[in-house]
């Protein structure tokens, strides 16, 4: 029997009648036989392939068989997605490589429509380089333009020494816009490319503009490009938010430490949702490069980014020009912190735009702190009258106990307002016994001098008395 016949004999007696008749044993069907048979099965029994007496038939066969289907595929109806398809999933990190795939970068362009919060960020490209200068007490920032700004920001891979920055935020303009750049350290070998671009950022830059940058970013800067045998840069001017924060927004319920969510929360209006803690950012950088999990980073590319609009959209906010902040009915951004605002104008010896912004803030606040700030200001400018009357009104204040919340520890306010009205009682208006009755209270001096000012206090005003008419 040959293999075909036996072949044949095994298949089930239904399919066997309807390929026409049963082929006895030891028989060789025919050609013909074989190929009609081959063809009626293949009629009936889904996917079988026409048999063929040749390997060329066999192939040609196959090659009909395709051509049906990719015949039946292009008619067939579009299926329609079940669900909107993403471009990119939220959790990819959304970087080019560069520079032969050894540098990767991220580019957004903000327009003049994006906001941090309720404040434009295009408000820094018309900062007044004027104002921003006297509230960083730094007259070189005076003479930048901060169209020409770039914003830096660093996420390192701890705080330890010998930290290596893994992601760089950085911000100029072009144009009417502004461009971000991060830049992400996707291999540590590649550290100095990334520096390299830096260097070049920084160059084409007139001011530099960080927050905390001038104690942790840029000598940290500096010290990677020592150790990677790179030329450190000249920086140009620096202008450190984090220190012109504290003068404006010092006071005894905000702790020395400012930290930026902080002033997104009450100055821009922004509070951040899913951010991460700058905490763990570097055991996230590492988790990272070990597994490559996309979800982990990102969450670290979008705090690098909020912080970097953050200081674009504080230099707008602090470089308002100061007729725009007195101006009534605008919106007035420094408007809570006016007594801080004018207390650095006039550690900057602008006592001009002092004097208006603390006639503003006792109009505006009338709390202790503008009192107190005006009333240092008049004497500064030897308006003892209104020095006089206005450390008066302070010690009115802290008798009555109206003292507002944000505007300093009324102790030292009373302590250091009684110091001054001693002296103005004693020098200007020699009225012995209200200074004597002033400084019993407390001047803030050691004993010894509280007690040598209380002694001679005491024996001008018995002499007064003395020289004073009988009636």
């Amino acid at each position: 029997m040959s293999s075909w016949a036996a072949k044949l004999q095994r298949l089930p007696a239904g399919v066997a009648e309807r390929i026409g008749e049963r082929i006895p044993a030891g028989a060789q069907p025919s050609a013909s036989s074989s190929s009609n048979a081959s063809a009626d099965a293949s009629d009936d029994v889904p996917g079988a392939v026409p048999a063929a007496s040749t390997k060329t038939d066999v192939l040609a066969a196959l090659r009909e068989k395709m051509e049906r289907l990719k015949a039946s595929s292009r008619h067939a109806p579009a299926r329609a997605p079940s669900l909107p398809v993403r471009a990119e999933s939220p959790d990819t990190l959304p970087f080019l490589a560069e520079c032969d795939g050894r540098l990767w970068v991220r580019r957004m362009v903000l327009g003049p429509s994006h906001r941090v919060g309720v404040v434009p960020v295009d408000l820094a490209l018309t900062a007044d380089p004027a104002f921003l200068a006297l509230l960083a007490l730094d007259p070189a920032v005076g003479a930048c333009s901060f169209r020409n700004a770039l914003y830096l920001d660093l996420e390192t891979t701890g705080l330890a020494q010998g930290s290596v920055p893994c992601l760089v935020g950085l911000m100029h303009a072009q144009g009417e816009e502004l461009v971000l750049e991060q830049l992400l350290l996707k291999n540590l070998d590649d550290e100095g490319v990334m520096l390299e671009r830096i260097a070049e950022r920084v160059a084409a830059a007139s001011v530099l503009v960080t927050f905390n940058g001038k104690t942790f970013d840029w000598p940290l800067l500096r010290s990677r490009f020592t150790m990677n045998r790179l030329p450190v840069p000249t920086p140009p001017t620096h202008l450190d938010l984090l220190h012109v924060a504290r003068r404006v927004h010092r006071s005894a319920d905000v702790p020395r430490s400012i930290k930026l969510q902080r002033l997104e929360i009450d100055l821009l209006g922004l509070e951040r949702v899913g951010d991460i803690p700058g905490s763990e950012i570097g055991a996230a950088y590492w988790h990272w490069l070990r597994t490559g999990e996309d979800s982990t980073m990102r969450a670290v590319v979008d705090h690098n980014a909020w912080d970097v609009y953050a200081m674009a959209a504080l230099v707008g906010l602090y470089g308002r020009p100061l007729e725009e902040e007195l101006a009534p009915g605008s919106a007035r951004g420094l408007h809570d912190f006016l007594p801080q605002v004018a207390w650095t104008l006039k550690r900057a010896g602008a006592m001009g735009d002092a004097r208006k912004v603390a006639d503003r803030a006792v109009r505006d606040d009338g709390g202790t702190l503008a009192y107190l700030t005006r009333a240092e200001i008049a004497k500064a400018l030897r308006d003892r009258d209104l020095a006089l009357a206005d450390f008066e009104q302070v010690l009115a204040l802290e008798s009555l106990g109206i003292r507002k919340p944000n505007l300093g520890p009324g102790t030292r306010s009373s302590t250091k307002a009684r110091l001054e009205l001693a002296k103005l009682y004693e020098h200007h208006v020699r009225a012995f016994g209200k200074a004597h009755e002033v400084a019993t209270g407390g001047t803030g001096e050691d004993e010894d001098a509280l007690a040598r000012r209380l002694s001679r206090l005491a024996r001008k005003a018995t002499k007064t008395e003395k020289k004073a008419p009988s009636t």
